[in-house]
């Protein structure tokens, strides 16, 4: 394959019983209506719309609160979707899904007796991930690294001896490590891989700080050796670039990453399936999934990894619908990889017009034809886009149902 999509489904937060405070996806509930409970959604979901894709990544928190009903009930039923998607699952474990409440000699304890076994179906790659902390699977035309970024958490104690210590453990579970012994291991195993291909590194806490994170109402910080993960994947160039998808944060998110080089990994912030958003987060996004379709095709004006995040929001009452513009999180389709400026773009859309002779209508797709790049906008720069050629050349964008643009036109009356 010269394209890989895959489903980005994280943050479930599974529990049990029939309300929760913080989660929408319990394992007793017996309302099955529509709209009541994401995951259950999800499954009708994927087989009205005839979705498919080649890997389900589940970036982690499946269960809320390490809740050992939720997280086989949450893991089960995301094999089903990925059954239905015609896809393997491939995960990574959460803060939430490791035993962090009470001393325990095996944190990740529930996950290792998961069936099927956690990360990935296969029980031998998912005894070297619990060993080594990381996972590559590198396949004939892309490489998935998936690494736990809870190895390294800190025992529960038998009592804190303070509360300046139950602070200081509960930041540093909520920070996430990348220990050098794994990074010294995933940059020899690096060492050894051959050709340009789509990279995807799949982990749960965010390498870089979330660039919204005032509306996250935390102070803890990116994970431990965050930078170091960035700088890792930075310096692979003849492997092509990367991308890094994470959860944790639930607000999603797609952006560059501050790195020292264009080669720096892409980083993709999913949105939470299951967890009830809290004020203000509950005024700029939902519950969201979403598809990544990511190629290292060469495309004129784009870079080493360039393609596509589809977005798809959960509402109450309602179930899933293709995400709108504004007030969901990430919008109905985002792109990632064109390395022009939207000023250029908007000088080179603006001719089109010019050149075609008094015409005052093109079709998208008619555009996209001349200037490939222009899909692959990160979803700011779209909006950028937008807004100066409107405001510069009374030149708008026309979306249909599903939020996607079909037509770009020049208003009547316009010079």
């Amino acid at each position: 394959m010269t394209n890989v999509r895959m489903a980005v489904i994280s943050d479930l937060h599974a529990d049990e019983g029939v309300e929760s405070r913080h989660t929408r996806i319990l394992s007793d509930a017996t309302d099955y209506a529509m709209g009541v409970d994401p995951l259950v959604d999800l499954l009708a979901f994927v087989e009205s719309a005839e979705l498919r894709v080649d890997y389900v990544l589940a970036p982690g928190d499946v269960a809320n609160q390490g809740n050992a009903v939720g997280l086989p009930y949450a893991w089960r039923r995301l094999n089903d979707v990925a059954t239905k998607l015609g896809a393997d699952v491939i995960g990574t474990p959460g803060n939430h899904d490791v035993t962090t409440h009470q001393p325990t000699a095996d944190i990740a304890r529930a996950l290792k007796a998961l069936t099927p076994s956690f990360p990935v179906r296969d029980q031998r790659s998912s005894d070297f991930f619990w060993d080594r902390g990381y996972l590559l699977l590198d396949r004939e035309d892309h490489r998935i690294l998936v690494i736990d970024s809870t190895k390294g958490f800190p025992h529960h104690p038998d009592k804190f001896d303070s509360d300046a210590a139950r602070v200081d453990y509960y930041s540093a579970i909520d920070r996430g490590y990348f220990l050098e012994s794994v990074e010294k291991q995933i940059r020899d195993d690096l060492a050894l891989c051959n050709g340009n291909k789509v990279n995807i590194a799949l982990v749960h806490h965010h390498p870089v700080e979330h660039q919204l994170r005032t509306y996250l109402q935390d102070s803890y910080g990116p994970m431990h050796r965050g930078g170091e993960l960035v700088k890792l994947l930075t310096e692979t160039p003849t492997l092509g670039r990367w991308v890094v998808v994470h959860g944790h944060k639930h607000i999603p998110l797609l952006s560059r990453s501050t790195a020292v080089s264009a080669e720096g990994p892409l980083i993709l912030c999913a949105g939470s399936l299951g967890a009830k958003m809290w004020e203000p987060v509950a005024n700029v996004t939902k519950n969201q999934f979403h598809i990544l379709d990511a190629s290292n095709l060469y495309v004129p004006g784009a870079g080493t990894i360039r393609g596509v995040v589809e977005s798809y929001t959960w509402s109450y009452g309602i179930g899933w619908t293709v995400s709108d513009r504004l007030g969901s999180g990430l919008p109905a389709v985002g792109g990632f990889g064109c390395t022009k400026d939207p000023d250029e773009l908007m000088r080179e859309i603006a001719s089109l017009f010019s050149e075609g002779r008094g015409r005052t209508n093109f079709l998208y797709a008619d555009i996209v034809r001349q200037l490939p790049e222009l899909q692959f906008q990160l979803p700011l720069d779209q909006e950028a886009l937008e807004k100066k050629l409107e405001d510069n050349y009374d030149i708008i964008f026309t979306r249909d149902r599903q939020n996607r643009i079909y037509n770009i036109s020049k208003r009547v009356g316009a010079r």
